[in-house]
């Protein structure tokens, strides 16, 4: 089993990126996993987009809703995928989180917020670093 199946069964991971500073940032998620990589969907540049477009290193760790450390560290690389991937994705998430998923989706539209979206595709040769 590689570091990212032992992830699949949670429900939430922190995504940390780096600052231009070496600052960790750390970002409670949704994500999907789908043939060995790790798919997580955002608002379309935001702050974790623009750093990964900096510095492709990440870390992510399982945890619960409010961001505490279910399990181990796992050191990755990402990418911001294109448009044309976007869609699967999504289909992958609603699959996963279901009816809360498109409720959030719907509030998000009601209350004026975007429809546009980025999805980072986490890859690599993971390495568990605690």
């Amino acid at each position: 089993m590689d570091s990212f199946t032992a992830v699949a069964r949670h429900q939430y991971i922190n995504l940390m990126t780096f600052r231009s500073s070496g600052e960790t940032i750390a970002t409670t998620v949704w994500f999907v996993l789908d043939n060995h990589r790790i798919y997580v969907r955002t608002g379309h540049n935001a702050g974790k987009v623009k750093r990964i477009r900096r510095n492709s290193h990440v870390i992510i760790e399982p945890c619960n809703s409010r961001g505490v450390a279910l399990g181990p560290q796992i050191s990755a690389d990402a990418r911001i995928c294109v448009p044309s991937e976007y869609e699967r994705i999504n289909t992958l998430l609603n699959q996963k989180y279901g009816v809360m998923k498109r409720f959030i989706d719907v509030m998000t539209r009601l209350r004026g917020g975007s429809n546009t979206y980025d999805v980072i595709e986490i890859t690599g040769s993971p390495n568990v670093l605690s």
